[in-house]
C-alpha cells in the first residue's frame, strides 16, 4: 500500500513539474537547433500524433468489428485493446506541444515498453495465451449453461 501511495505522489509531482520541464526543454532545444526548427519539430510531432490517433481509431474499429463478427481471433483480446489504448494515448501525448510529452509518447509506441507498461498498470506478471486441447493434455474445450435456461416451455 505504501508503494502505491509513493508512486501516486511521484506521478502527481511529475505532472506539476511537467510545464517547467517542457519550458526548459523548449529553451534548450531552441538554443541548440534554432527557434524555427524547434517550432517545425513541434508541428511535425503534432501531425504525427493526429495521424497516429486516426490510424488507431480505424484499427480499433476494425478489430472490434471483426471480434464481434467472428468471435475474436486473439487469445487475449482485452490485452490487445489495452495495447491499442496505450497507442492512442501515445498519439495524444504527441499532439501536446512539448518534448517531454513527445518522448513519453514515442516510448509508448515501442511494443516491449507498451507491454511492460500494461503489465505494471494491471499488476500482471505473465501474459498467458489460451492453450487448445491439442497442445496441452490437461486443457479441454467445453461449454456450459444454466439448467434454468434450458427448461422446456410451459404448455
Amino acid at each position: 500500500m505504501l508503494f502505491i501511495q509513493t508512486r501516486n505522489k511521484a506521478i502527481k509531482y511529475f505532472i506539476y513539474a511537467l510545464p517547467l520541464i517542457e519550458i526548459f526543454l523548449f529553451i534548450l532545444v531552441s538554443a541548440w537547433i534554432g527557434v524555427l526548427w524547434t517550432l517545425l519539430l513541434i508541428v511535425l510531432t503534432t501531425l504525427l500524433g493526429f495521424f497516429l490517433l486516426k490510424k488507431q481509431q480505424v484499427s480499433m474499429q476494425q478489430y472490434m468489428q471483426m471480434s464481434m463478427q467472428f468471435g475474436g481471433s486473439s487469445p487475449s483480446p482485452m490485452f490487445d485493446m489495452m495495447g491499442n489504448s496505450v497507442t492512442m494515448m501515445a498519439g495524444f501525448l504527441l499532439i501536446l506541444p512539448g518534448f517531454a510529452t513527445d518522448l513519453i509518447g514515442l516510448l509508448c509506441l515501442i511494443p516491449w515498453i507498451r507491454s511492460r507498461l500494461l503489465k505494471s498498470i494491471f499488476g500482471i506478471n505473465n501474459i498467458h495465451h489460451a492453450a487448445s486441447a491439442s497442445n496441452d493434455p490437461h486443457t479441454f474445450d467445453g461449454e456450459c449453461w444454466h439448467e434454468q435456461d434450458q427448461l422446456p416451455p410451459k404448455k
